[in-house]
């Protein structure tokens, strides 16, 4: 038996949440230093928290903490339960301007907040994967893009 590729990417296997964060900008030594102090790990541009199972998750209070200590977008699976966390500068004339489109009901939809000096922009989604096999058929990825391990490089259609 061989191993035929490793992929590092997003998983969302239904039995486990998922969070991934992401600076833009490199991050402060005061800044690294919360999130050593928050977190007790390592703190990078990119920061990834997985656990298996419904009996662990990161404490309720971190996203927007960390939304706040300099990262900037969350990526975020939790079983059905997507999400897309955007944290800019506060601006009330954005704020203002995304209004119209605010629909937020139970963690779905799209969601403005202030937290100190930062806008939190998130868009939360709930996957219904019956609706899409009932759409598509049997496999509702069949033809969707496979990537080897150099993915940037190799993509390859499905067929």
């Amino acid at each position: 038996m061989r191993i035929l590729s490793i992929r590092r990417s997003y998983e969302a296997d239904h039995s486990s949440s998922s969070y991934e964060f992401f600076a833009f900008d490199r991050l402060t030594e005061e800044q690294r230093a919360a999130i050593r102090e928050l977190t007790g790990g390592s703190a990078r541009r990119h920061l990834r928290f997985h656990y298996q199972g419904e009996w662990r998750d990161i404490p309720s209070d971190w996203p927007d903490k960390l939304l706040t200590m300099g990262y900037d977008v969350l990526v975020s699976e939790s079983y059905d339960w997507w999400g897309m966390d955007l944290a800019l500068p506060h601006d009330p004339a954005l704020m203002e301007r995304l209004e119209p489109y605010l629909c937020e009901s139970d963690g779905r939809g799209l969601y403005v907040r202030v937290v100190g000096d930062r806008m939190l922009v998130s868009l939360g989604m709930h996957m219904d994967y019956s609706a899409a096999f009932d759409a598509v058929g049997e496999d509702p990825f069949e033809g969707w893009l496979t990537c080897s391990s150099s993915c940037v490089t190799n993509c390859c259609l499905v067929t």
